[in-house]
This record gives C-alpha cells, structure tokens and sequence, in this order.
C-alpha cells in the first residue's frame, strides 16, 4: 500500500485534473500564471495532455515531484510485450512485437532481452532469427 503523502498527492492531481475539464474556458496564458503560484500551480506545471483528456491521473508520474516514473512505464510496456507474445501463439521477433504494440523495434528488443534475463519470457532460434516466447 503506498504511503499516505502518495495517497494525499494523488488525491490532489485528480482533484486539479477535474477542476481544469470543469472550467473549459481558462485559456492557456491563464495557466501559465496559475503554474507560478503555489503548491496547486507545480501540480498543474506536472499535468500532461493525456491527464487532462482522459480525466484520470498518469500511474507513471511520481504524484508528488511529478516526474516520470521510468520504471513504471517499463513495467507498463513490459507487459504489454508479454500480452502479444501470449496472444501469438507462436514465436515473434523484436521487429514483429513493435509491430505489433507500436513503438521502435529496439524498444521491444530491448524488452525481450530483460524479459527473458528475468525469465518472463524464452528466446528461441528460427533459422538465423531470434525469437521469443513466453515461459
């Protein structure tokens, strides 16, 4: 269970995400001096787009310094790696999982490597290629 100053931080950021969707008229001048004052102006500093379209807090950003948290979005994109490997139902290679869950092929080769170091996931060779199955 994450800490209380996490829960109280969190709390916040939803509580700015649903005030800026309710008030659609502020224009983007007006934020930036709102982004200057205060402990709810470095909150705002930290939204992204996506936070604010969605409506729902980012997961990956660390709610109180609002930085992203790396290791989160890794895990994030691990899984989904982990996901096309299982909906295959055959082995793919790096090239043919980014095509799959989108990004570049390194990213997912990158993650195919730590998974199968982790043992999540089991290299296999097909002819000259190296692909990959889940364990």
């Amino acid at each position: 269970m994450p800490n209380l100053p996490t829960i109280f931080a969190r709390a916040e950021r939803a509580a700015v995400i649903a005030i800026l969707r309710a008030k659609p008229d502020v224009s983007l001048s007006d934020l930036h001096l709102l982004c200057k004052r205060g402990r709810f102006g470095g909150i705002l500093e930290t939204l992204t787009l996506r936070e604010y379209f969605t409506g729902t807090p980012d997961e990956t950003i660390d709610p109180i310094t609002g930085a992203p948290d790396k290791l989160a979005r890794r895990r994030i994109y691990d899984d989904k790696v982990l996901t096309a490997l299982s909906d295959a139902g055959a082995p793919l290679s790096a090239e043919e999982v980014a095509t799959t869950i989108g990004g570049p092929t390194q990213r997912a080769r990158d993650a195919l490597q730590r998974l199968a170091r982790d043992r999540r996931a089991r290299r296999t060779l097909s002819g000259r290629a190296t692909k990959y199955v889940t364990t």
